[in-house]
């Protein structure tokens, strides 16, 4: 076994004056630490340094030096050295450790304060130590007892010498120490040391408090309910008041622990204060604060309340242009706490700059509701649903039946802690999208015909469009003013292009160009132009001679097939006559491309032709159609080719029949 460590002076005791340092070197054999007396507070922390000299590599000798700067009356008291390897209950052992008693003499101060108030508390049948401590080594000190019952069940340490006085009980004490082995409730009370020194006297006054049974008393400091708001930084303190010591703190929200893991929260002042670092709508709800020691255990809770400014955002059924006559829809979503109140405003486009949608300086807002708008169809509607988190997301919808006014929208939401709004800028537009080409034709056309497109541009957004030819060989020219002619409607620029009597040349992708008011980005349209050369007609299957047996058939068709570019048109005519599709028993099929003839007769006879013309020009083919039937008779009108009877019935004598007579 290592002998005892020991120090570098042979005093048991040093007086030091205020503000002088206290430095004293400990030796041994194994490896060494120091302690402080029980009042040693932060202050007496930030001014003492241990340094550690030997490792036991030199003879198996270590050491330390404790430094104590800038000494004040409250760093009286025992410092003491003892091997790091030493039981906490075997420190005080004289052999374990080595000791000095460091006297800070200051005038002003004679007792060292021991508690927080100079308040003593245990429980019934516990020791209690009661201390007058002194800075002065040669000061006398003197300790009232409350009764004489107090020293019954306890000890003075060392010497001391007992007085009477008036009932009370006075010792002399050299050591200032009072221990009562086994407190009752009558021990407790006021007990007054009285110090004198040459200086002069002085006295203070140590309450000890008997209690009949551990307690603890949490009170939180905002009482039962608290508030806060989303974004702020938020603590709930609570007050923990416990004997005896320790007492374990745990915090709960909505019965579930609050790990001191979790980066929502910080855990402080001994964990009696818990800190919200960023409040968000989630962390409403109930906050314990759990307490037990060894004999009790008690909580206390504080319900947060959350609140928060309401937040604010406009979505449109098309972000940037509404169609006008189509439904349109304005979404106005809030978060707040508590529920916030939603108002809708209107502004006309204004400004100095005609070209620009901008809110009007000169107009107020007008606030839009059914009863201010009844010329405009709408519906107002106001709901409430939860994200994924739980947050509440509240909504207003304003839906116009049918827009046809430029301008702007605001959403104001509002509840008791403020409120916020949103603007959304709302263009109709009579265009898709508010810029587009429009086509009159095909994107292939026939030579020699005229073509015609239009290109609208939104008038607040756009610049007013232009046309411009991409040849196929890639050369882009601007198209001749010739063939452009301007519109305007109350929503947008139309720039009309017209080509006439269009040539293969005429080919290509035809582009509409505009640049936006914004920022100068430029959009396009684009087609594709293709333009055939023409071709005159060439007949494909023409006529020729037929002869038709009315008597096997009622009716006869005939078809004529051309090719040609543009495609050609299909004319039919008999014996010279034109043949038109609207005379009772004649029909045009195809397009014109078959004749068919129903309930044929003998007049039908003749010669046919069709003819398929173009711009480019014209083909017939003809074909003579004789008509064959039996003769059913002649009557004064002619030969008779077809008899239809009707209305005959055998139980009557009287019948009717018409028939048909070839002149």
């Amino acid at each position: 076994m290592a002998p005892p460590p020991f120090l570098d002076t042979d005093q048991s005791e040093l007086t030091v004056d205020p503000g002088d340092g206290l430095t004293v070197t400990c030796k041994g054999r194994a490896p060494l630490s120091w302690s402080h007396p029980e009042n040693f507070g932060a202050d007496t922390a930030s001014k003492i340094s241990i340094e550690v000299l030997g490792n036991g590599t030199m003879m198996g000798e270590y050491a330390s030096i404790l430094t104590i700067r800038n000494m004040t009356s409250s760093d009286t008291g025992r410092y003491r050295c003892y091997y790091s390897d030493t039981l906490p209950s075997d420190i005080e052992d004289s052999y374990n450790a080595a000791s000095v008693y460091a006297f800070v003499k200051e005038a002003s101060q004679l007792f060292v304060m021991m508690t927080p108030m100079n308040v003593l508390t245990t429980q019934k049948y516990r020791p209690v130590t009661i201390k007058c401590l002194v800075t002065d080594p040669e000061a006398e000190v003197t300790l009232w007892t409350k009764t004489p019952e107090v020293i019954g069940g306890g000890i003075i340490q060392n010497d001391s010498k007992k007085e009477e006085d008036s009932g009370t009980e006075r010792y002399m004490l050299f050591t200032s120490v009072l221990t009562v082995r086994e407190a009752t409730v009558p021990n407790g009370g006021e007990y007054v040391c009285h110090a004198r020194n040459r200086a002069g006297s002085a006295s203070d006054k140590i309450r000890v408090n008997v209690l009949e049974s551990g307690f603890i008393h949490v009170e939180c400091a905002d009482g039962n309910t608290t508030q806060a708001m989303v974004g702020t930084r938020h603590k709930i303190i609570c007050s923990v008041n416990a004997y005896p010591e320790p007492v374990q703190l745990t915090w709960y929200k909505d019965g579930h622990k609050i790990n001191k893991s979790d980066s929502n929260f910080l855990i402080k002042a001994r964990d009696q204060r818990l800190n919200i670092l960023n409040v968000a709508p989630e962390h409403a709800g109930i906050y314990t604060l759990e307490a037990h020691n060894r004999d009790v255990a008690v909580n206390s809770s504080v319900q947060l309340l959350v609140y928060m400014k309401p937040t604010v955002q406009i979505e449109k059924t098309s972000p940037h242009f509404q169609m006008k006559g189509e439904k349109s829809v304005l979404t106005c979503t809030s978060e707040g706490l508590p529920e916030p109140t939603f108002s809708w405003f209107w502004k006309p486009c204004g400004g100095e700059n005609p070209l620009r949608c901008e809110p009007s300086l000169q107009a107020a807002w007008q606030v839009f509701s059914l009863r201010n708008h009844p010329n405009e169809p709408l519906q107002l509607q106001q709901e409430m649903s939860s994200d994924t988190d739980g947050t509440k997301v509240y909504t207003s919808r304003l839906t116009l039946i049918n827009p046809t006014q430029n301008g702007f929208y605001m959403c104001t939401a509002t509840n008791r802690y403020g409120n916020s709004s949103a603007v959304a800028e709302f263009l109709v537009t009579d265009v898709p999208n508010g810029f587009g080409v429009q086509f009159d034709v095909l994107d292939t056309v026939e030579g020699d015909e005229d073509v015609s497109f239009s290109c609208q541009a939104n008038k607040f957004k756009f610049t007013s469009p232009t046309w411009h030819h991409l040849y196929p060989d890639n050369v882009t020219e601007a198209v001749p003013t010739s063939a452009i002619r301007t519109k305007h409607t109350e929503y947008s620029n139309m720039v009309v292009l017209t080509l006439g009597r269009m040539e293969v040349e005429d080919a290509g992708k035809y582009v509409c160009m505009a640049e936006s008011r914004e920022d100068g980005e430029l959009i396009k349209a684009e087609t594709f132009l293709n333009v055939e050369a023409m071709v005159a007609p060439t007949m494909k299957v023409g006529l020729s001679d037929r002869t038709v047996d009315a008597s096997n058939t009622t009716s006869m068709s005939l078809t004529c097939l051309a090719n040609g570019v543009p495609s050609p048109e299909i004319r039919w005519f008999r014996d010279g006559e034109a043949v038109l599709g609207d005379v009772a028993g004649i029909q045009l099929e195809a397009g014109g491309k078959r004749l068919v003839v129903e309930r044929i007769s003998a007049e039908d006879a003749g010669m046919y032709t069709c003819t398929a013309v173009n711009r480019a020009g014209s083909v017939s083919s003809n074909g003579t159609v004789t008509i064959e039937g039996k003769t059913l008779g002649r009557g004064a009108f002619g030969q008779v080719m077809e008899a239809t009877a009707f209305g005959i019935e055998k139980d009557k004598q009287c019948s009717t029949v018409a028939v048909k007579m070839l002149k």
